[in-house]
Parts: structure tokens; sequence; C-alpha cells
């Protein structure tokens, strides 16, 4: 069998700072697939994975940005995920139509985690962590007509998340 993946992928890390407003790094990273097919024998026909929802429902592309932050014991990060538009249902089954929904695709969705932390001594830190900000629900299939309505390979179902950590370091060179 034979399997080829091209694309493109980029990134950009940028940093500023070191005043009394503190250190900033603002980080991109981006990913886009041009191309994904699949042949399992010689002769079976080339299956194009990247567009036909029939045999993958992958993202063409993604993009996570990270924008960090610290002064003195203070630190945070925002961190956000950008996943394209993926096959909706109807696509997936090869239909024509399912729930009056003909093949297309489903909305792109995009994420925010927030984590900002007061270390207390060098080795310990307390820290709040938010998990899906914004409470973003995954992007609705209208095609799809089962209960969550959207594809669970593809996407998750927790809605905001939050939970405060301690943390000690006992690894070498803590203080």
């Amino acid at each position: 069998s034979t399997e080829h993946v091209a694309g493109i992928s980029a990134g950009a890390t940028f940093r500023w700072g070191g005043g009394n407003w503190g250190n900033y790094v603002l980080d991109f990273q981006w990913n886009r697939t041009l191309e994904h097919t699949v042949k399992q024998f010689p002769d079976d026909p080339e299956l194009d994975y990247l567009r036909d929802g029939f045999w993958s429902s992958e993202f063409t592309s993604n993009l996570a940005a990270d924008l960090s932050w610290s002064l003195r014991q203070f630190d945070a990060n925002l961190h956000v995920t950008h996943m394209s538009g993926t096959a909706n249902y109807t696509e997936q089954v090869g239909a024509a139509k399912n729930n009056g929904v003909g093949p297309g695709q489903v909305n792109p969705w995009t994420l925010m985690n927030l984590n900002v932390g007061y270390h207390v001594t060098d080795n310990q830190k307390v820290a709040l962590t938010v998990n899906n900000l914004a409470n973003k629900r995954p992007p609705m299939d209208l095609s799809y007509t089962a209960y969550p309505y959207y594809n669970i390979f593809n996407y998750n179902g927790y809605g905001r998340a939050w939970w405060l950590s301690y943390s000690i370091d006992w690894g070498e060179g803590s203080k």
C-alpha cells in the first residue's frame, strides 16, 4: 500500500518587552494539508482522503497561536486553536441528502484556553487554568441526525472547564 501526504507548515515567534510591563511572546504555528492520497493495493484506484469526505473528515488546515506574558512572579498564556471546516455527515456517508442537507462542509471551530500563574517560590507555583474559555460547542452539522449532532471523532464535547493547581518542583536545582 502507499500513502502520500503533502502540505505546508509555517511558524513564527515574536518576543518583546523586558521593562516594567513584563516579557511577551507571540507564537504562531500553521499547517495546510495540500494532498492526502491512499492506495491499498497496486491495482486499486487512488483514494483522495483530503477532498472526498466519504474516506476522511480530516481538517485541511489548522492554526495555533499563543500569547504569553511574564512579570516577576506572575505569568499568563492564552492559547488559541483554529480548525478549518470539514466534511459534513452527508458527505461522509456518500448520500445525496441526509436530513434534507446535501454534501458540504461543517463550519470551522476555534477554541481558547487560558492559564494564569503565580510563582510562590522558585519551585512552587499556584495556577488557574480555564479550557474552552468562551465555552464554545462544536459546530453543529445539520445533516447529523443523532445526538450530539457533530462528528465525535473530530470534536470534543467538553464545555468550559477550570481548575486551580499547586505544583512543587522537587527536581535537581530546586531551592
